[in-house]
């Protein structure tokens, strides 16, 4: 776990590194603290106030989802269909259709 500014992905197990196009502005300007995949597709980032951003591309476009908190959001982990992140707070509990 860290703390990044940026996303990026790689398809070459992490010999070149890419940004994905068209990340919206609302992604770009937030700090992520952690990430973790369902699956090769569904992905999910958290992060400062509330962020929470997906992907079900394999990491190629990112969406920014609105949560409705403003804590700090510091730790993800996915199992299955269900989630727990870990905020500064509390722990929320997700389900991912």
């Amino acid at each position: 776990m860290g703390i990044w500014w940026g996303f990026y992905r790689s398809l070459d197990k992490g010999k070149t590194w890419e940004m994905p196009r068209d990340l919206p502005p609302s992604i770009l300007g937030r700090t992520w603290q952690d990430i973790d995949f369902l699956d090769s597709k569904t992905g999910l980032a958290v992060g400062e106030h509330g962020a929470l951003a997906v992907t079900r591309d394999g990491g190629s476009t990112w969406t920014d989802q609105s949560v409705g908190t403003n804590e700090r959001f510091g730790v993800i982990h996915l199992r299955g269909n269900d989630g727990l992140i870990m905020g500064s707070q509390n722990v929320y509990r997700l389900s991912i259709e």
